[in-house]
């Protein structure tokens, strides 16, 4: 969770505080890293909260907004606090779980307000909602992960294809840049199902994706487009480049004895051309290709 999205908060909770007769001396406000993925994960210690592995995520001072490099910086200050300072450690918890304190030095609006449940509410209530969206946020983006991958691979599925692929295709034709289309597919696939199981198939198809995905020089969008193909588009390559990544996966998948054929179409040279037309010139290569690894094979 970013700084900026507490600040209105913290704000909030300085002004709140300052706004009773008798105020305090220190507001600081510790939380467990976790939230800033919106986890929320506990950590606890044999004794209760372990501060030393918590964040400072605010720190108001004697009249003014301060900074920590870190805990054990905090930690330091909080050890220096003279005998007659009296600190007070209130828990934040979300969803049932302890996962920050409020920290107040020489709370003297207690006197006149014993009530701090109370007046931690709003407070409480804001940072939980602002919690809640940044876990919406994550759970959109989960979701939309879900939408747009292929589940067995983790490569773009055929709905990024028509989404994002025809789109970042469109943007390059637009801008008058030249780059490829590949379209791969397994040797002898079909042989390796029914011979050797689903599993060793499945295998064999992450192992390619792989290979797609780390043998990328440039920018690069991998599409499982079904079954054992797979496309892969880049926006801008120079053809020597293309040829060379293309030879680069091959060399990859060798080393676990999996041959693929990969055709290839340039784009750009005829803008008029849907990146679906570039896919099927690239296949019509593949085609070329798995001819002549067969007749390499045979002899």
């Amino acid at each position: 969770m970013q700084a900026r999205e507490y600040t209105e908060i913290f704000r909030y909770a300085r002004e709140y505080f300052s706004s009773f007769e008798k105020s305090c001396d220190e507001f600081h406000i510790l939380i467990d890293p976790a939230l800033e993925s919106a986890s929320a994960k506990v950590r606890l210690g044999k004794n209760g909260y372990r501060i030393d592995r918590m964040k400072v995520a605010y720190a108001y001072e004697n009249g003014s907004e301060v900074s920590y490099t870190g805990i054990d910086e905090w930690m330091k200050h909080a050890a220096c606090a003279g005998s007659c300072t009296n600190t007070l450690y209130v828990p934040i918890h979300f969803s049932d779980k302890p996962v920050g304190l409020y920290v107040f030095k020489n709370p003297d609006f207690l006197y006149t307000n014993s009530k701090l449940s109370d007046m931690l509410s709003p407070i409480s209530m804001a940072m939980q909602q602002l919690f809640l969206n940044r876990m919406l946020t994550n759970t959109l983006n989960e979701l939309k992960h879900l939408y747009n991958r292929d589940q067995l691979t983790g490569v773009y599925n055929r709905i990024a294809f028509k989404e994002l692929l025809i789109s970042k295709y469109n943007e390059a034709a637009y801008d008058g840049l030249e780059g490829a289309v590949f379209f791969i597919d397994a040797d002898n696939f079909k042989e390796t199902n029914d011979t050797l199981g689903h599993d060793k198939g499945d295998k064999v198809l992450k192992c390619i994706a792989s290979a797609l995905v780390n043998s990328l020089s440039c920018e690069g969008y991998v599409c499982r487009y079904g079954g054992d193909e797979f496309v892969v588009f880049m926006p801008s390559v120079s053809n020597d480049d293309a040829e060379g990544y293309r030879d680069a996966v091959c060399s990859s998948l060798a080393a676990d004895n999996i041959s693929v054929s990969i055709g290839l179409a340039l784009t750009g040279a005829d803008t008029s051309l849907t990146l679906k037309e570039c896919v099927a010139i690239a296949d019509e290569d593949m085609y070329r290709v798995k001819a002549l690894h067969k007749a390499s094979s045979n002899g």
